[in-house]
This record gives structure tokens, sequence and C-alpha cells, in this order.
């Protein structure tokens, strides 16, 4: 997982090369993804310093008293191609295996982390995942892959990329089968119930003949999860379709100026039914049926969520001189969430935003990078960040970063939401970033870490007592990553991340607690087409008990030809450590201990 050979867009919404950036980023290719034998970009995740087993290390932190690990402000924005499609209004705990993209069309993912996570202008990010997938024009004409393995699963991807003289398309199909899944480690596998996802993606790009170019780009996922009355909490049918659509124009009014005009819509509507009940015992029934159930008002009615936005973006990008460049943009944002269960929510906010960054090469040695971002809504909240950062090169080698930001977000939808406990419905943050990046050419490694430490102070709203109070919390975090060709077969990469919670914060008040994870992987060239990998991810997590879980993976990928397809063979075995659960009250049970093992073999042709 060497340094990455291209420009980094995510961060700054400009092209910069790891050592500019003011925010510590890693980047997955599409090789090492496949070298490493990954099923899905939940999976490929936890190769990134500072992500355990399930998610990013930190990223669900919440400073409600006695909260960690709840449903609150979401902490990481996912992106697909620069599109915003995961992060409930009211949750952060999205399941990435479900956003409507195959890995097959991953180019590269981008994992952005620091200070408001640098330029996407959010006050409380903790990391940003921009998914990049494979533009139409560089695809294959044709591409198949078939995967099968344990617990019963079968994937299967399809895909074409045509060329019409300036146009270029490329459309995906991907089914994606799984039966129940024995390893019941408690907050690893979501879900460990048989479900069934469907998957269609299309992308395009058309350059016109004013030196622009127009892509218009979509998707769409339906599935459901069968559910699990035994499960604890009990598991419902859940039926769930997300997409989106996506239409951008960009041109370039000059050499030094580039003009772009974006309009999204996502979606994500679930339907999530008790299994005991006869009727969810229908795998398909209609629309009109389940709608009849919800008016009844019985114990089958089903809990619905529904969920779009509508986002439309106007961004310049301006080089003013060789060495000073200036984004600037407006942008206007639609949102609406819709619940209905045992309280029925509606909730409706239209948003405006403007945001602006300056990026400076004042020498050889110095660039510096500053913005603003503010954000304000129909429903008097609002979103305010600042940023500054300092990138000190001193050599062609070393990057030593200074990051600070600060920020405050108002909200009344936690409040509409809030059912138990506390929720926060404001917070201030302030937050800096030291980071050294050292990069190795003739091993093409890099070493990238990074100090960060967090303050957070706001208010929380009890709905069991209708008041609010002041709140408060503080984190202090360590993350190292290094990643090198060790030879000309070999090579490898090692990360951890740890991260304290001061007095107040988090679950346990009385005491400090560090969590936490840990990446360690080799891929050897073995000659003839043949290539393996072997990888290690562990974690801890902090929730009503320490828990600790662990994964390791053998992956061997053997690459031939059948007359002009170019074909590889690729064969995952993995062995997962059942979590290691320590509360108050001592072990829990030996049922939450042991191993759990399990193979894949997938088949992929292109031409």
């Amino acid at each position: 997982m060497p340094d990455s050979p291209v420009a980094v867009l995510t961060p700054t919404l400009l092209r910069q090369a790891l050592r500019d950036i003011p925010a510590s980023v890693t980047v997955l290719s599409a090789d090492t993804i496949a070298a490493y034998g990954f099923l899905g970009i939940n999976e490929a995740v936890r190769m990134v310093t500072g992500a355990g087993p399930a998610r990013l290390s930190g990223a669900n932190y919440d400073m409600s008293n006695g909260k960690k690990n709840v449903p609150g402000l979401p902490r990481v924005v996912v992106l697909i191609d620069g599109l915003e499609v995961a992060g409930p209004l009211d949750a952060d705990g999205d399941d990435w295996s479900r956003l409507p993209v195959s890995i097959d069309d991953v180019d590269r993912i981008e994992v952005t982390r620091g200070p408001s996570a640098s330029g996407q202008g959010r006050a409380s990010l903790v990391a940003i995942v921009n998914i990049v997938t494979k533009h139409p024009e560089d695809v294959e004409r044709g591409y198949a892959r078939a995967t099968a393995g344990s617990y019963r699963t079968v994937n299967t991807t399809a895909r074409g990329g045509p060329s019409f003289g300036p146009a270029a398309v490329r459309i995906t199909l991907h089914h994606r089968e799984r039966g129940a899944v024995d390893d019941v480690r408690r907050n690893v596998v979501q879900r460990p119930d048989p479900l069934t996802f469907d998957r269609m993606t299309v992308r395009t790009a058309l350059r016109l003949p004013d030196d622009s170019v127009l892509a218009v780009d979509a998707a769409y996922l339906s599935g459901h999860l069968a559910g699990d009355s035994n499960a604890a909490p009990p598991l419902g049918r859940e039926v769930l379709r997300n997409g989106y659509a996506s239409a951008g124009w960009t041109r370039n009014l000059a050499s030094t100026h580039e003009l772009s005009v974006r309009l999204d819509h996502w979606f994500s509507a679930q339907n999530t039914m008790p299994v005991d009940c006869a009727s969810a015992q229908e795998a398909d029934q209609p629309l009109w049926r389940r709608a009849a159930l919800g008016r009844r008002g019985d114990a089958c009615s089903p809990a619905t969520r529904d969920e779009d936005r509508t986002m439309l973006k106007v961004q310049d990008v301006h080089q003013v001189t060789d060495a000073l460049r200036l984004v600037g943009g407006v942008g206007w944002q639609q949102q609406q969430l819709r619940l209905a269960d045992k309280q029925p929510v509606n909730w409706s906010v239209t948003a405006g935003r403007a945001f602006a960054s300056v990026d400076w090469r004042a020498s050889t040695a110095w660039v510096f990078n500053a913005g603003l971002s503010a954000e304000s809504d129909s429903a008097d909240g609002h979103d305010r960040s600042a940023r500054a950062a300092a990138n000190w090169h001193l050599s062609d080698e070393q990057t030593l970063r200074l990051a600070w930001s600060a920020g405050s977000w108002a909200s009344e939808l936690s409040r509409r939401l809030a059912t138990a406990g506390e929720v926060a419905i404001q917070e201030r943050i302030t937050g800096f970033d030291l980071g050294y990046l050292h990069r190795v050419p003739h091993l093409n490694g890099v070493l990238d870490a990074r100090v960060f430490w967090e303050r957070l102070s706001g208010r929380a709203w009890s709905s069991k007592t209708e008041t609010e109070q002041p709140v408060h919390g503080e984190m202090l975090g360590l993350e190292v990553r290094a990643a090198a060709d060790l030879s000309a077969r070999w090579s490898g990469f090692i990360g951890m991340s740890t991260m304290a919670e001061g007095a107040g914060t988090g679950l346990d008040t009385d005491r400090q607690v560090w969590p936490w994870a840990g990446t360690l992987g080799l891929s050897a060239s073995l000659g003839d087409g043949w290539r393996a990998s072997l990888a290690y991810y562990a974690s801890t997590r902090i929730d009503s008990a320490r828990q600790t879980a662990g994964r390791a993976d053998l992956t061997l990928l053997k690459d031939f030809r059948i007359a002009d397809i170019r074909t590889r063979l690729v064969v995952s075995a993995r062995r997962a450590d059942h979590v290691s659960t320590t509360g108050a009250g001592g072990p829990e049970p030996p049922s939450l201990t042991g191993v759990s093992s399990s193979v894949f073999a997938s088949l992929q042709a292109a031409f």
C-alpha cells in the first residue's frame, strides 16, 4: 500500500500531492484492494490506520453525557465520486455494505482525517471517505466476476464500458446473496441474518465542443434482510432501497479557471417488520399490503424510514498565480426525513451554504491552506467552521503539518427524535492536528503519523426531564501508518491508533479509557501470475463494556489469459476472533468467545 501516485482531490477540492494536503489522507488503490481479497468496501476500509473490524476508530464519539457509539450526529461522511450517499439524519451507524456501489467499480478510496476533515465544511467531522469509481473511459469493454463461499455466499458482477465518439458509458449490475452468519460477534457483524442485495450503477462522461464535460450518473440498490427473532435485540425483517442521481457540468473558462455546477439527489427507504408476524413471512408482499398493515396499527405494523436529499452546488477554482489558488462556491440543500413507528416524525429543512478556501505556496518549503464554511437552515440550525494549516517541507521527502479548526453547529432534529436519554443539540468544537509525513522513494514507501486533540462543549437535551444542560468532552489521539515495497516481490503495511477520553467524556467518566485499533499486512508476488497476501485487523471498542476483536485474512491470487480474455482467480480464507467482552460484572458467557472461519473464491474475466 505505497504512496499514492495520483493527485488527491477530497480534502481541499484541489488536486494535490499528499505532502501539500492540510490533513492526513490514506489512499487505497484498486490494486491494493484486489491483492487483499476484499469482497466489499466495508472490508477495505479496515486497512486504514484507525479502522477496526467494524468502523473508523473514534468516529462514533458522542459528547452527550453517558453516551458512546450511539445514534447521534454523523462523524463520518461517505461520498461516492464526491456525492454524499450515507449518514442518516439521526444516526451515524451506517452499514457500508449497503452502499449502491460495487467494489469492482472502485478505482481508489480516499480517507481523510484531521480538523473538520479539512475542506468539507462540517464542524463535527472525524473522517471523510470518498469512494472514487472507475471513469467510464478507463474500464474494459466487458467485465464479469462470480464469487461463492461460506454462509452460502453468492456474488455476481457484470459490467460493460462502451464508448461512442466523445461519449463513454459504464454500466454495472451486481447481485449479492448470503445465508445466516454464525459469527455472532456483538457489534462486529451488524446483521448476521440472511440477506439479498441487487445493485445497478451507471456512470457517463460526454466531452462537449466548448471544452466542457457533462457527467450524468445514477445508482440503485434494493434488497432485504430476513430478520432474526432470536438475536438480542431481535432483528426485524428489513426491506431497503437506496440510490442517487447526479448531473455535473465542468468547463475550463481559461487554463487557470474552472467552473463546475452539480445537482445531486440521494434517497434511502427502509421498512422493518417483526419476523414473528405471519404477514412478514411473505418475502415479497406488495406495497399496498404493507401499507394496509400500517393503517391497522396492529403488532405487525412496519416501522418505516424514508430520507432524501437534493443538493445543488456551484464551485469556482481559480489559479491566480503559480503559487496561489482560490476555491469558492455556494450550495443549496433540501432534506426530508419521515419515520413511521410509535411516534411518527416528519422533518423537512432547507439549507444554504457558502464556502471559500485559499491554498498558497509561499516558498519551496512552505504551503499554507485556510478555509471558511457557513451553512444555515430553515429550522434555525447552523454549521459553521474555519480551518488553517501550514505544511513545512523539511526536505523533499519529509513534511511537518500543523492544522487547526474551530466550529459550531446546532440542530433541533435530535430533540425531535429523542425518546430516551440525552442527545446533543449544540456543539462548539476546537481541534488541533500535528502530522508528520516521510516518503522513502527507493522503497516507494510512506510513513504517516499524527497526534490530534479535540475539545467539545455545548448543550444536551434530556427527553426524560425535557430540560437542557451543558455538556463537554475532550479527546487526545495518536495514529501511525507505514507502507512500502520491501523488495521487488514483497510489499506491506502496518498501522495503529489509540485515543484517550478526558473526564466527563463518553461512557466511563471515572477513569481514562484507551480504545485502540491495529492493522498489519504483507503481500508477495510469487511469479508466473501468482500473488499471495496475509493481513490481520484488530481493535477494542468501549461501549457497555470493553470488547476486543480481530480477523486474519489469507488470500491467493492467480492471473492468466484465455485467448484475449484476462482472467483472475482469487481464493481467500478468513479466521475471525469472537469478541472477548469484559464489563463491571466480569466476563460475558463463553458463547461470546472463540473463533469463526470462512472461505471465499472468485473468478474474474475482462476483455
